[in-house]
């Protein structure tokens, strides 16, 4: 099944996976990026071990190839870098049954309670892409096929789509996101698959010059997927530029890892 590689498209939210913010236009606005790319979390009991371990295998890869740093809230060494941060939000990563995949996009100042984020397990948990989408989620970025570019390279049938789910196919407008000059990556995590919410089992989204080609994957993040928050997050140094190891693949094909 879809679902058993997509889990996230089981969620009923806003694009399958998104927890909304008050204002959904402003959710790519430097208002909503976590200060100083710091993302304190904390991780619910209920997870096994490996499971954390795999949570927080996905959290060292984003960190190797971008500024971004995940910090257990509840760690040893965090109470002084938490104080310096000068706020107290924090990402809470729940495993409540029925719940599936899903992540409330990027950072937001005064909330009345930790920012959400849930991995049910196993399902969840069983791709390290489908737990790297949600963290992607998490530092801002949104779903490729939400560009506001994006007719320039899929082509949407909503004939396929029942009607319940034509909003997770809207484009989000390009006055309050960016691509940051990147091309459009098919095969990025954050990409729906061609049978995304299909009603009839048909196609409901597919390649404008290429219709039999794959999209999106839950492998792991792709090179323009990293580049997209290292953009965002005014990254320099070695942790911005790493994409020189065998397993990196250009022109848009996953990055692994």
């Amino acid at each position: 099944m879809l679902t058993d590689m997509y889990p996230e498209l089981s969620s009923r939210l806003y694009q399958g996976d998104i927890i909304l913010p008050v204002s959904r236009n402003a959710i790519m606005s430097d208002y909503y990026k976590w200060p100083k790319a710091i993302i304190p979390y904390t991780i619910h009991y209920n997870f096994t071990q490996d499971e954390r371990s795999k949570i927080r295998m996905a959290m060292d890869t984003i960190e190797s190839k971008t500024c971004l740093k995940f910090v257990d809230k509840n760690g040893g060494n965090a109470t002084q870098l938490l104080k310096e941060l000068g706020h107290s939000e924090y990402v809470y990563i729940g495993r409540e049954r029925n719940k599936g995949c899903n992540a409330m996009i990027g950072y937001h100042r005064e909330m009345s309670g930790p920012h959400s984020m849930n991995l049910e397990a196993p399902s969840c948990i069983s791709y390290q892409g489908t737990v790297q989408h949600e963290l992607l989620h998490v530092a801002g970025l949104l779903h490729e096929q939400a560009r506001a570019d994006r007719d320039n390279a899929v082509i949407i049938y909503w004939e396929n789509i029942d009607k319940t789910y034509w909003p997770d196919f809207n484009k989000v407008p390009d006055n309050v996101t960016t691509t940051f000059g990147l091309p459009y990556d098919y095969t990025s995590v954050m990409h729906y698959p061609r049978y995304a919410f299909s009603k009839n089992g048909k196609e409901t989204i597919v390649a404008k010059h290429e219709p039999s080609m794959s999209l999106g994957q839950r492998i792991g993040a792709t090179i323009n997927d990293l580049r997209k928050v290292n953009a965002m997050y005014n990254c320099n140094g070695a942790a911005a530029t790493p994409y020189t190891n065998a397993g990196d693949y250009q022109g848009g094909a996953y990055h692994i890892f």
